[in-house]
């Protein structure tokens, strides 16, 4: 099948791009008479900086992409969005309630979003969108949308329109992105990962998962270039992490209540009385988003004094059902020298192995040096429920499962 954006127009086509499409009769009776078209808000995503990445592996692994597509376009774009597959790399999108800017840039956020989660990145480039203009028995005929022409035009949108509730039109995150201590411009993305736990095999909620990059290039931050980060730096990412974390659960739009939420906080924004008051206004807010409670994960706490901790620990329990930590590397540290602290577990990330060996190696590690540090264990991103199973198996409580990328890349604020 042909990807219907690397087409270009021939003599016969208008100015711009000509996308053939396999589909294009159906598409036609469906929308040649549409004021959508007029209107500008139908637009077609291409998906091919993924397919031209993968190359030959592209149709091993293209029904996985297009499956995390279609669930991210409907999570994102909402029950009135009709989307519609037209080729092996491309999705028609219709958007009959948002404006023609407004659509279009949720069009491209929904795309930023499936190419970071493949492949771990989104330059700005590699974003490409069509606003449709035409649509005849031959193709569909559109032109290419400009990321930051659509972010100006729906500000100017916005400006002109009547304002949305209060609630609709907010989002929580004010704090990023932002320019550090240090003179770089960063930005969070955040995801929500479901929690499973092993004993049922029930999902009891969701832990909020953010990768810190260059606003500019996507690249996530260096080790070095987080241990350089201030103070004042952390707590605008741990303010910011928690505030996506929610701005995405409420766009969910679940029917209930997740039972948990857990929430990543560094040992240093606990301890700084400057942060503290935005801290606990947060989390305040978060108890509303959750049914049972909320758990906040301690970053750091492989180098905080069990005493000073301690004191950590108690300011969090009035907002929190439970408070764990949270190890950077789970290889190299451990928190054993934390026991008594009271934390109610250990958390940390599970490394890639190709071997399963490897993996119950590593688990059993983990388990065994911070089993007596609480009851709780959380392995994250492990690679599939297998994994998980053997893990559950050798005292781990809690899995997360690693997002289906083509690298192996990090997906929260933990430096390479």
């Amino acid at each position: 099948m042909v990807s219907a954006v690397a087409e270009f127009a021939q003599a016969a086509a208008p100015p711009g791009l000509r996308m053939a499409a396999d589909g294009a009769q159906a598409l036609l009776e469906q929308f040649g008479g549409s004021p959508l078209l007029a209107q500008g808000k139908i637009n077609v995503i291409s998906l091919e900086a993924i397919a031209r990445r993968l190359g030959p592996k592209w149709k091993l692994r293209s029904e996985l992409v297009h499956e995390h597509a279609q669930r991210s376009l409907g999570a994102q774009l909402g029950a009135q969005a009709l989307v519609q597959q037209i080729s092996d790399t491309d999705y028609v999108v219709a958007q009959p309630e948002a404006p023609r800017a407004a659509a279009q840039l949720m069009c491209l956020n929904c795309l930023r979003g499936i190419l970071m989660h493949f492949l771990g990145e989104a330059p700005l480039a590699e974003l490409t969108l069509h606003e449709v203009t035409r649509i005849d028995a031959d193709g569909i005929y559109g032109r290419p949308v400009d990321f930051a022409q659509a972010e100006t035009q729906e500000l100017l949108e916005r400006g002109t329109a009547a304002p949305p509730p209060e609630r609709a039109r907010r989002a929580m995150d004010t704090w990023t992105p932002f320019v550090t201590s240090t003179g770089v411009r960063v930005a969070l993305a955040a995801t929500l990962e479901p929690v499973v736990l092993l004993k049922t095999s029930n999902r009891i909620g969701y832990r909020i998962a953010v990768r810190v990059h260059h606003q500019t290039t996507f690249a996530a931050l260096t080790r070095r270039e987080h241990e350089r980060l201030s103070t004042g730096d952390l707590e605008r990412i741990d303010f910011g992490s928690i505030a996506r974390g929610l701005d995405r659960l409420r766009s969910l739009r679940a029917a209930s209540k997740p039972p948990a939420l857990i929430l990543p906080v560094s040992y240093v924004t606990v301890q700084s009385r400057s942060g503290r008051a935005t801290l606990i206004s947060l989390l305040r807010r978060a108890r509303a988003f959750v049914d049972v409670g909320l758990i906040c994960e301690i970053a750091g706490v492989e180098s905080a004094p069990p005493a000073t901790l301690a004191e950590a620990i108690a300011s969090l329990r009035p907002f929190a059902q439970h408070v764990i930590g949270r190890l950077s590397d789970i290889q190299r540290d451990d928190g054993r020298h934390l026991v008594g602290a009271g934390l109610d577990g250990i958390s940390g990330r599970s490394p890639m192995f190709a071997d399963d060996a490897d993996f119950s190696h590593c688990a059993s590690g983990f388990a065994k040096a911070n089993g007596r540090v609480g009851k709780a264990l959380f392995l994250y991103q492990v690679q599939d429920m297998f994994r998980g199973r053997m893990a559950g198996a050798l005292g781990v409580t809690h899995v997360t499962l690693a997002p289906q990328r083509l690298r192996a890349r990090l997906a929260d604020d933990e430096p390479r």
